[in-house]
């Protein structure tokens, strides 16, 4: 017992010293810690190719050609096709997405540090959190992956950066910053789009309550509507349907065929029809589903594919939303935040499950967040702002997606963090003064 006490005290003295370093060396200390660990995990850890990955190199060999694809918006496949005109071999290519992605991540652990430093101001407890963000096995692995979930971290923690600095100083460029990471991280995940109503009301209250001069925030955030309206017509003359891509499609449909609820009788293609009540004979898999409804619209064309979807869910509303409750309970008793069960397999995945968040717990901190929020009135209306955009992002991902919950919900990691800091500050400040009552 006195060993482990006298451990105990010697990293508390520890963590005491290095809380008085200055900004600049305790930020060292977090990077090399941070890219050991990283180190660590590419040796060690999952493939970099997986899940969507492939899908994405090819979104961007078709905009190298002036179109848009189906399933991908742009911003990421773009960009891994300039790393493919800029490098000659597919490892290389690789090798130079992953090192983008960490020095990216890497940008943002410094914005990270400025925003914690905003939310909390107790200096241990806002440490803390920066090296969970910085260092946790289940954040750095998605530095890994060429997958869309590394960039929409960092993009999200930047839009966050760029917010708060507004809120100090007021200036013009990061009101435009703001509205920009808006819009790119709509064009690199369409569930993003529900950014859009929540910017809209913080620009509106700047124009009620500091006046006129925020109306060029609130034409920039018209401005993102407008492109993102824009890209639907774009979208839809090419491929016939007003959408950003079909992935919304491909999850309802995923869902509709696990459920059995997939209704041909209003299919008008007679080989489209028949094509489809051959395939719906047979129980698959849901990536069997997804490559399947891939095929369909490739052969039989989006529209057809899209009404398909709307009339099997209009036509089944009612088994449809029990299956949706089914799948609630399922997915979320399964689920944990930043774990992913479809990475490429080693021995070493289950490990990192076993440091993350269960869903169930989270449901749980987000009710308590909201009593703490009300009582307390910490930062409230940046709270509340924060607070609105982690909702918003699990909603959109609990009626929208049919699987990977743990994968989807990495971009909003950096906003829960937040708030359990913001949880811990107020549980010290509560022992704090139960221990101040006790000694008097």
């Amino acid at each position: 017992m006195k060993r482990n006490s006298g451990f105990i005290l010697s990293l508390f003295d520890m963590f005491s010293l290095i809380l008085k370093l200055n900004l600049k060396k305790k930020l060292i200390l977090i990077y090399c810690f941070s890219t050991l660990l990283f180190l660590l995990i590419f040796i060690i850890g999952p493939s970099p190719t997986s899940g969507d990955t492939e899908s994405n190199f090819s979104a961007g060999s078709i905009l190298t050609h002036g179109k848009f694809d189906a399933l991908r918006t742009p911003v990421y496949p773009f960009i891994l096709a300039v790393f493919k005109l800029i490098l000659s071999t597919n490892v290389a290519v690789k090798l130079g997405v992953i090192a983008f992605q960490y020095l990216l991540f890497c940008t943002s652990i410094y914005c990270f540090n400025t925003i914690c430093a905003f939310f909390i101001k107790n200096k241990g407890i806002s440490f803390f959190i920066v090296v969970c963000y910085a260092c946790h096995p289940a954040i750095l692995v998605w530095q890994k992956i060429i997958m869309t979930e590394s960039l929409a971290l960092s993009g999200v923690v930047f839009f966050l950066y760029f917010s708060i600095r507004f809120l100090d100083t007021k200036k013009l460029h990061y009101s435009l910053l703001i509205n920009l990471f808006v819009f790119l991280l709509i064009m690199l995940r369409p569930g993003f789009v529900i950014l859009i109503p929540i910017v809209v009301c913080f620009w509106l209250y700047f124009v009620f309550k500091r006046g006129k001069n925020n109306l060029i925030g609130l034409a920039g955030i018209g401005c993102v509507v407008f492109l993102t309206i824009g890209y639907s017509l774009i979208f839809q003359k090419q491929y016939g349907i007003f959408s950003m891509s079909t992935v919304s499609d491909i999850n309802q449909y995923i869902m509709l065929r696990d459920a059995g609820l997939i209704e041909t009788n209003n299919i008008k293609n007679t080989e489209f029809k028949k094509a489809l009540s051959d395939s719906i004979l047979k129980k698959k898999s849901d990536s069997e589903y997804f490559d399947e409804y891939v095929y369909f619209y490739s052969q039989y064309g989006l529209p057809a594919s899209d009404i398909l979807v709307h009339e099997s869910i209009k036509k089944n509303f009612s088994k449809y939303l029990s299956y949706s409750f089914n799948r609630f309970a399922s997915e979320t008793t399964k689920s944990s935040v930043g774990f992913w069960d479809s990475f490429n397999r080693n021995k070493y995945n289950h490990y990192i499950k076993w440091i993350c968040c269960p869903f169930v717990l989270l449901y749980f901190f987000l009710i308590l967040y909201v009593y703490i929020l009300f009582k307390y009135q910490f930062t409230f209306k940046s709270s509340l702002f924060i607070y609105s955009i982690a909702i918003s992002s699990i909603i959109v991902l609990i009626v929208g997606a049919s699987n990977s919950w743990g994968r989807l919900i990495v971009p909003t990691i950096p906003l829960l963090l937040i708030m359990l800091g913001q949880f811990l500050e107020v549980v010290e400040l509560k022992m704090n003064t139960d221990n101040k009552n006790a000694s008097t």
